[in-house]
């Protein structure tokens, strides 16, 4: 599984750790670099130094600086979890903190440089202003300014838990959320600013466009772009039950916003990718995870977005994910219609089983609609699926007939064409020779309903039989289907 976001190096190489205890190194176009093995999941997002060292730490005891071409360079021993991405300075320096509550700083050949104590667990990533100052933020709520050689600048506490990090706008104002609370934060002494409420718990740091808006996603379903000046620009619902746990926002070029959620939040059985127009509307959206996606996107130079993935077969096991790239305005193509094979003409009250199943032409996950049309306007959802999957069920029908009606839409919302099969139920005690003839030619089934219906000028129920007139006489027959004319 992915649970960090990727870093793409200056020859367009995308790294990222995976819970099989791996550093990958990609291809553009998808194909293994290289891997490198480590002693315990890496779950954070790696850091790329100007020589193309990449930096990361394991889950629980080392960090490790390793070279491009994905031999190890040194590894520093933490004696500690750590669960930030590490940052660089421009001297080269590493900083990172661990769950003991301590900030590192590193110099380039791994040796110390010196360490910083908080009051509480560090689970987020430090940031960088451009004189150096590094901040960082611990589970408690306090909030630290660092001094470059290690010493207090100041600290601002809230009550409330601090997971994510903080960003810093170009005038060096300092955004930070904490317990559910947007917070903008002077540099020079960390007094506020301005405070925004009740935006929502989140585990993200917020990211920052060129016009200094702010954005971020919060785990009560709800996607923020906030004003420079702290007043709401909109905000977007994914629907209910997507939450926005870590992944923090990426913009690309063109102004769109893409990051990932929990669908299904708090048990999560599945996550998109979505991409948001710069006025807050949906450009589109993409299921790519059964599980969930805690994973940042990354957009490299020509545009393409890079993210992870949590996945879990469907009869359940061990989680396993993927490393997803897309298009910036990525194309959707509707699923094929549907496919129903099943029993059309049976006895009434008995079980039969129905198979449905359905291809995606962009292999997205796929839904089942099915509505037993006697029922009225009831309707049944199945999915998400794997495209191509046959989906089977057991259904029984009332004397009469009906259609089966189905499609299949995507994890983009596009449906496919609807498929019918016609089905027939007359009554229970039908003559069984006639009955075995039937199910053994279904394709009569059309044919003799139209016959029906040329010689039919009436037709109702009588004790759960049928009657109509064929030539001036009532003949009574239990082989009559339930026919409405229209």
């Amino acid at each position: 599984w992915i649970n960090g976001g990727s870093i793409i190096g200056n020859d367009g190489t995308i790294y990222f750790g995976s819970g099989d205890n791996k550093l990958y190194a990609l291809n553009p176009d998808g194909t293994e670099k290289w891997n490198y093995s480590i002693n315990f999941e890496l779950e954070t997002t790696p850091a790329i130094g100007d020589d193309g060292t990449i930096y990361l730490p394991d889950s629980y005891v080392h960090f490790y600086a390793i070279n491009p071409n994905g031999t190890i360079k040194w590894k520093f021993n933490m004696n500690d979890d750590c669960f930030g991405a590490p940052i660089i300075g421009d001297d080269g320096r590493i900083y990172f903190g661990t769950e003991e509550g301590k900030l590192f700083s590193l110099n380039p050949d791994g040796s110390e440089y010196w360490h910083f104590t908080t009051s509480a667990d560090i689970v987020s990533s430090p940031a960088i202003a451009d004189d150096g100052t590094i901040y960082i933020g611990s589970y408690n709520g306090d909030f630290y300014a660092v001094y470059p050689n290690g010493t207090q600048r100041w600290r601002f506490h809230r009550n409330g838990i601090l997971r994510g990090s903080p960003a810093i706008a170009d005038d060096g104002t300092v955004y930070i959320l904490i317990g559910g609370d947007l917070y903008a934060l002077y540099p020079d002494d960390g007094t506020v600013r301005w405070e925004l409420e009740n935006v929502g718990i989140t585990h993200l740091h917020p990211s920052l466009d060129e016009d200094g808006s702010i954005y971020f996603g919060t785990s009560s379903c709800r996607f923020y772009a906030v004003n420079p000046d702290g007043t709401i620009k909109w905000s977007f619902n994914p629907d209910e039950s997507s939450a926005i746990w870590e992944s923090s926002a990426a913009i690309s070029a063109d102004g769109t916003i893409y990051f990932g959620t929990r669908v299904g939040y708090p048990s999560s059985y599945a996550g998109d990718i979505i991409a948001l127009n710069p006025d807050g509307s949906l450009k589109w959206r993409k299921r790519i995870a059964n599980m969930l996606i805690d994973s940042s996107p990354a957009i490299a130079e020509d545009g393409t977005v890079y993210i992870g993935s949590i996945n879990r077969d469907q009869g359940g096991g061990e989680a396993y994910g993927y490393l997803h790239a897309f298009n910036s305005g990525i194309p959707n193509h509707a699923p094929s219609a549907p496919v129903i094979t099943g029993t059309s003409f049976g006895k009434s009250g008995q079980e039969y089983e129905y198979t449905i199943s359905s291809t995606d032409p962009d292999s997205d996950e796929i839904y089942y609609y099915i509505n037993w049309e006697y029922r009225g306007d009831t309707a049944e959802w199945h999915g998400p699926f794997e495209s191509g999957y046959t989906l089977t069920l057991n259904h029984s029908f009332p004397i009469g007939s009906c259609s089966i009606v189905v499609k299949t839409r995507d994890s983009f919302g596009e449906d496919s064409e609807l498929s019918t099969l016609e089905v027939i139920m007359p009554k229970s005690n039908i003559n069984s020779l006639f009955h075995r003839f039937l199910e053994q030619h279904p394709r009569l089934f059309p044919l003799l309903r139209q016959i029906l219906k040329l010689v039919l000028f009436k037709c109702w129920l009588v004790n759960l039989g049928c009657s109509f007139m064929v030539g001036g006489k009532v003949c009574s027959s239990m082989l009559c289907p339930k026919i409405t004319e229209k």
